[in-house]
């Protein structure tokens, strides 16, 4: 602003890889679960979906009789897919009410912020 000269200072920032829990506690952690968070868990889990594809799917984008959904609408410009679903995880999808066009609805930050303070419980306690 004044003509001076910044020069940035070099700081080299440390990468770690991230904490990877195993299947076990993955699977505590969804059994513990209120009904809505263990379905959108279980799905995140055996789909490997982003949390905001599953949090926009739509009820037309599961067929439950040959166990198959179909992902229109990926994040990041990814490409569609069609993934096979464990009949488990339909049933659980089949107890959800059907109230609206979309399986979860409601503000997705307000559901990770609760999931944050689960997992934190959850920790804790297990």
């Amino acid at each position: 602003m004044n003509g001076g000269n910044w020069i940035p200072p070099k700081v080299q920032k440390i990468r770690k890889l991230p904490f990877l829990p195993n299947e076990a506690e993955l699977d505590q952690l969804i059994g513990g679960a209120f009904k809505k968070l263990a379905v959108f868990l279980q799905l995140l889990k055996e789909t490997g979906l982003r949390s905001g594809e599953a949090w926009r799917l739509k009820w037309i984008d599961i067929n439950s009789e040959t166990g198959i959904l179909t992902l229109n609408d990926p994040e990041k410009h990814g490409n569609p897919r069609m993934l096979k679903l464990n009949p488990n995880l339909i049933s659980m999808l089949n107890k959800l009410p059907k109230n609206n066009e979309r399986i979860f609805n409601g503000d997705l930050t307000i559901f990770r912020r609760t999931f944050r303070r689960y997992k934190k419980r959850m920790a804790q306690k297990l």
